[in-house]
């Protein structure tokens, strides 16, 4: 038995899944440009820094921020340079920035989430759809057969296999990201705690 993928009735189920497949796609390429142009840093990295600035001493940490694209990195560069100018709403500044370090990453997560299970259900409705003809066109030949039947469950099989082909990488990636983006609001908490603490002692 041959399965015939282009089937027309099919291609009724063909089309929103190749579109979110792309949308998939695309969105997984730019988080992980993102991901690859701005890193989190290691944890050895991050625990050395944030031992710096429990100890309220930001000389290694003045000589950390000078290279690297790390997001703790950037956030502890837009400190020191917000404390060199003597910024009025430094804290402030510090609070928007996180805030918006972490939507930037958090940006279409929800809409690969939302993808997979939209893809789920359209493979299974591609698969309900298909497994109505057979029965229909099973009857219409007047006597079961089950050659027919089983072709038909076959093909009707094909949109949930594509389905799942998209839902499983868009959910994954997703969960992956969310937990970055977890980890490095975790991360920019403890960071801006202890900001915070600098900057209220220097001011006191």
């Amino acid at each position: 038995m041959v399965v015939d993928f282009l089937n027309p009735i099919n291609f009724v189920f063909y089309i929103p899944l190749f579109f979110l497949s792309l949308v998939t796609m695309t969105i997984i390429i730019e988080k992980v440009h993102d991901l690859l142009k701005n890193p989190l840093l290691n944890q050895t990295s991050y625990q050395a820094i944030y031992s710096s600035l429990r100890k309220r001493d930001l000389q290694p940490v003045g000589e950390t921020i000078k290279k690297g694209e790390h997001l703790e990195i950037q956030y502890l560069r837009e400190f020191i340079q917000l404390r060199k100018s003597f910024h009025p709403n430094l804290i402030n500044q510090l609070d928007i920035l996180a805030r918006e370090m972490i939507l930037n990453r958090e940006v279409r997560l929800d809409l690969l989430t939302s993808i997979s299970s939209v893809a789920t259900m359209l493979g299974l409705l591609g698969t309900v759809t298909g497994m109505i003809w057979s029965f229909q066109a099973m009857s219409a030949a007047g006597r079961p057969d089950p050659a027919v039947l089983s072709g038909g469950i076959a093909q009707a099989l094909i949109t949930t296999a594509l389905g799942l082909l998209i839902a499983i990488p868009s959910l994954s990636a997703a969960n992956i990201f969310k937990l970055r983006v977890k980890k490095l609001s975790t991360r920019l908490e403890f960071i801006y705690e202890e900001l915070l603490a600098i900057q209220s002692a220097r001011q006191g």
